[in-house]
């Protein structure tokens, strides 16, 4: 939801931004707004997964469940799917679409996307082999998000192929990120002008 928040503070917020940068640079990801939400949930993502690799390390260790390695693998392959997909939205929305479409359908485009990518390559390899669908290679499923509970081989094939995706989302988002952090500053007091008599 991050993806369609705003991209400018108005006066009332601007306002409350502390001025010290190291203060600011945390309530950056406190405030609402669109790249902050996206830092924010990043954060939160890494942070769940760190808590379950450390719980899966402990059960490893203490109570011989191995298929808690599993969850942190479908953890952080959700995680990466739903990154890839926020981040391409805004960047077609960004790049496409700034103009003429509204910035709260941002998550209407990453819906659209999860369904082109989960739909779409695997209808290109039914009409390509449409007498071997049932041996049909699992590479057609690759940008579909729920294949990340399928087998393990296939899983690390997925969070190769998604970590590469979100490098390159992330780079190409990267200078806009930035402006918007530069962009969050505290309003600066407007001088007071003296009244001048005629």
């Amino acid at each position: 939801m991050a993806i369609s928040e705003r991209t400018s503070w108005g006066p009332r917020v601007r306002r409350t931004i502390p001025r010290n940068w190291l203060l600011r640079l945390l309530a950056f990801i406190f405030y609402s707004g669109c790249a902050g939400g996206i830092v924010w949930s990043c954060i939160m993502i890494l942070a769940t997964l760190a808590l379950g690799y450390v719980l899966t390390d402990f059960a490893v260790r203490y109570g011989h469940y191995r298929y808690y390695e599993s969850y942190v693998l479908i953890a952080a392959g959700l995680g990466l799917y739903a990154f890839c997909y926020a981040i391409s939205a805004l960047t077609v929305r960004r790049l496409f679409f700034a103009k003429s479409l509204r910035r709260n359908l941002t998550t209407m485009i990453a819906l659209i996307l999860v369904t082109v990518g989960s739909i779409g390559p695997m209808l290109v390899g039914f009409f390509l082999r449409p007498n071997r669908w049932n041996v049909i290679s699992p590479i057609w499923f690759i940008a579909n998000p729920f294949v990340v509970f399928w087998e393990k081989a296939f899983r690390s094939n997925c969070i190769a192929f998604t970590s590469i995706w979100a490098i390159g989302v992330a780079a190409l988002n990267a200078p806009w990120l930035i402006r918007q952090f530069r962009s969050f500053r505290p309003l600066e007091a407007q001088p007071l002008t003296e009244a001048v008599d005629e």
